[in-house]
């Protein structure tokens, strides 16, 4: 018997279902005799994965027998490391795609497509009007994020929050947007506490978290990020949700 720290190497993709999707590989193996462990980190294992992605709605792209997919690091996006109770794992964001004809199964290759294409005809463009000292035009982003606050106590009370994570049922507000008494107002110690914490698991995802401030309504809140390349700005968005 023997006890050591296990660490596994995460495949990160955004797959068109609109969630964030994980492949995990251990770096944990055995010598020949099945027994004697062994930490095995290959170049191979880093650079692509092979999921089986016939479980993952494809919008009638590709068969099921030739569901077969494909995880590959995308070097635009920084790996980082995760760490949990029994070990950590290295995550990699990755761009996935089918076997046949590398269609996309993901959101992050439409957007690298796209941000070459916009670049290319930029150029053009630039070339048109004379200017030839550039060679690249880059994208940024800066995604911002609104979302409510409450006590535990009323969500479990509300099923609708519950099931679907919004209100449902329930009527409307006496007032519209002019209702802003506290817009841009004073934030409770209970609520500063929570959005703190929040940013801490933020920045340790490399999400600089930059603003945030009290909404319109009752409970809301909005947070921003500084402006980064829109590819990172898109993985900030895929990881948030593990914290």
């Amino acid at each position: 018997m023997f006890s050591l720290l296990v660490c596994f190497l995460a495949s990160l993709a955004q797959p068109i279902t609109g969630t964030c999707a994980e492949k995990h590989d251990t770096f944990l193996d055995t010598l020949r005799d099945g027994e004697t462990p062994l930490v095995r980190f290959t170049g191979k294992q880093l650079i692509m994965g092979e999921p089986d992605g016939s479980s993952f709605p494809s919008g009638g792209l590709r068969a099921t027998h030739v569901a077969r997919g494909y995880t590959a690091w995308d070097p635009h996006s920084p790996p980082f490391v995760l760490a949990c109770n029994n070990g950590a794992t290295l995550y990699i964001p990755s761009c996935f795609f089918s076997w046949d004809n590398s269609y996309a199964l993901d959101e992050k290759i439409p957007l690298l497509r796209s941000e070459m294409a916009l670049s290319r005809e930029s150029m053009r463009l630039f070339q048109v009007l004379g200017d030839t000292k550039h060679t690249h035009v880059f994208m940024d982003a800066g995604l911002e994020q609104e979302f409510f606050l409450i006590d535990r106590k009323f969500y479990i009370a509300r099923q609708d929050l519950m099931l679907t994570g919004r209100t449902v049922v329930g009527a409307a507000p006496p007032k519209g947007q002019e209702l802003e008494d506290q817009y841009f107002g004073p934030v409770a110690n209970r609520f500063l506490d929570c959005l703190h914490e929040f940013e801490i698991h933020c920045w340790k995802l490399g999400i600089p978290i930059q603003t945030r401030h009290r909404e319109v309504a009752p409970g809301q809140y909005e947070i921003a990020p500084k402006f980064a390349p829109a590819i990172l700005a898109r993985i900030a968005t895929c990881c948030s949700w593990k914290c």
